[in-house]
């Protein structure tokens, strides 16, 4: 009988547990490890809301064909933008050139729990 009674709000806790988690990255445009075209903009979508005001970026590029880079050279990333809640375009200032690159993310859902990642890719 306790079991029974106990199982609503056993329920419901696991529930808010779930709706408190950190955002999880489900895919990003470019991919992890992908070699492609330059972008003209890096997309990255979530499993649920994220903050406009929350994200933070860093994106570096670690390597150059044919040059040894000693320190990572930053890039400049113009605007961010939502297309729906759960995805963030980030507008690059100039075009990417051929080399690889290191995008470090973090984000925060409206509950305030945060999360953050890193994606690279490569531009040919």
């Amino acid at each position: 009988m306790r079991t029974a009674v106990l199982l609503p709000f056993i329920a419901l806790g696991l529930a808010t547990a779930a709706a408190a988690a950190p955002p999880k990255l489900l895919n990003s445009s470019p991919a992890d490890a992908a070699i492609g075209e330059p972008p003209h903009a890096i997309r990255l979508t979530f499993d649920q809301a994220v903050l406009s005001e929350s994200p933070q970026f860093a994106l570096r590029m670690v390597s150059m064909p044919g040059m040894a880079m000693n320190q990572p050279a930053s890039v400049t990333i113009n605007a961010v933008n939502h297309d729906g809640p759960e995805k963030l375009d980030l507008g690059l200032a100039t075009p990417l050139v051929p080399g690889r690159y290191e995008l470090a993310w973090s984000v925060a859902n409206t509950a305030g729990e945060t999360t953050k990642g890193v994606i690279h890719f490569g531009v040919r």
